[in-house]
């Protein structure tokens, strides 16, 4: 029963049934109804109005909105493409023209879906002929929707879609949290507000430098043809799907998953000791800019390839060789094992290291020994680059000789069976066989 039957409704000198409409019927039946399941909002729209400031939110914002001023490029040059009239326009004027460019079939002529296709079903069964950016999008989310619907029904046992619902959850309440009401209401997170205006900036800056003319859809493919285009080629490409294999993996073990979390706030929170956050930041922001360097970084793919590649095995199943990566994961996973017994208690005996020595002093590798010195491990590295350089009497900036020579060294220390690690291994094993 929806809030429609509930009303006495009258068509001339008869009242019509109380009873669910009937798609089936005409167009000009009173019976007859679009299919679009609006009544099942009925309750969340209660909710929203009954149980939460919505409104009083509205009420606050429109008139902050309102007084936000935008300069609109009204005009530009045909030739530079240089803007030359602009125009003031207030934020409800740009958010009811992107809400315009969202809905409007006339200013989406020429939009398809992925598969080519320009028109958009109804749910009553006609045909929209001209699909709008709102439809992809709502399209997309039904898709993902749908997709964890499958995989929930082909196995039960598998918990990936009410993780991915609190997942979504999660993200909004983290980075849309608000503290107060009203307008004395404030983020709940601060790096909300002073990221989103350079996160903006930096979106226009890039719409700018690809599309110096606006003046049209067709002025600008990179926006509706390359830059899709590059999207699904990273999304089909192995590497995503590697990545996505890898967090699978990660999502499906708890305690991987769980010390992973800590690692993670741990560098981003600002409640970490010292400059953790802030060397994490300046870090992340360094490799984001020398991943652009594609021409370099192509052999170093292929090195990380060897690096990262599994485990080759014989035609028993047995490891023969691992991947450095993997070696490395072996070791730490070994090392830093508990021993429990039959009733779980701990068998320090059965350890590696059950005082956690390797912990503190990794730990103390990545502290720095004051406040004006860099950390031990940062010295290590400086002197083995000093001393391995292609000239270690140099005091210049490192170039790709010194590269060179120094990843050479450490190979040579690493296989080297008479000088390097391997004579390491051979004394440890003869010492504790």
């Amino acid at each position: 029963m929806n809030l429609f039957d509930t009303l006495d409704v009258h068509w001339g000198d008869s009242q019509l049934p109380t009873t669910e409409c009937d798609p089936s019927q005409p167009r000009t039946s009173a019976r007859w109804c679009s299919q679009d399941g609006a009544v099942t909002y009925e309750p969340l729209l209660a909710d929203v109005m009954t149980n939460t400031d919505v409104m009083q939110v509205l009420h606050d914002t429109v008139p902050v909105i309102a007084s936000t001023m935008v300069t609109h490029c009204a005009a530009q040059d045909p030739t530079t493409h240089a803007c030359t009239k602009t125009t003031q326009l207030n934020g409800v004027q740009v958010l009811s023209q992107a809400l315009r460019v969202m809905v409007d079939p006339a200013l989406n002529k020429g939009l398809t879906d992925r598969n080519g296709v320009q028109t958009a079903p109804r749910n009553d069964g006609t045909t929209n002929p001209q699909v709008t950016p709102i439809y992809l999008f709502i399209d997309a989310l039904k898709g993902i929707d749908a997709a964890f619907a499958a995989w929930a029904q082909a196995n039960p046992s598998d918990d990936r879609q009410p993780a991915w619902k609190a997942a979504r959850s999660q993200l909004v309440d983290e980075f849309f949290s608000v503290n107060g009401t009203g307008a004395s209401s404030s983020w709940a997170n601060p790096a909300i507000p002073a990221i989103i205006p350079p996160l903006l900036d930096a979106i226009e800056a890039q719409i700018v430098a690809q599309c110096p003319d606006r003046s049209s859809r067709a002025a600008c493919t990179w926006w509706t043809h390359q830059m899709p285009q590059n999207l699904a080629d990273v999304v089909g490409g192995p590497t995503f799907a590697a990545v996505m294999d890898l967090v699978d993996a990660v999502r499906a073990d708890t305690n991987a998953r769980q010390e992973l979390e800590k690692l993670i706030q741990y560098l981003m929170s600002s409640s970490s000791p010292g400059d953790v956050r802030a060397s994490s930041m300046t870090a992340a922001v360094d490799v984001l800019q020398i991943l652009n360097d594609d021409a370099n970084l192509t052999p170093l793919y292929h090195a990380g390839a060897g690096v990262l590649g599994g485990p080759v095995l014989d035609s028993h199943g047995n490891v023969v060789r691992r991947g450095l990566a993997g070696a490395g994961i072996e070791v730490l996973s070994r090392v830093f094992a508990a021993a429990h017994d039959t009733q779980g208690n701990e068998i320090c005996s059965q350890e590696i290291d059950p005082n956690a020595a390797i912990d503190s002093v990794l730990s103390s590798f990545v502290t720095p020994i004051s406040a004006t010195q860099a950390t031990p491990i940062e010295v290590l590295s400086d002197v083995v680059a000093d001393v391995n350089r292609a000239y270690p009497g140099s005091q210049v900036k490192l170039d790709g000789k010194d590269y060179a020579n120094i990843a050479n060294e450490i190979s040579e220390f690493c296989l080297d069976p008479g000088r390097g690690l391997e004579q390491v291994y051979a004394v440890v094993r003869a010492a504790t066989e």
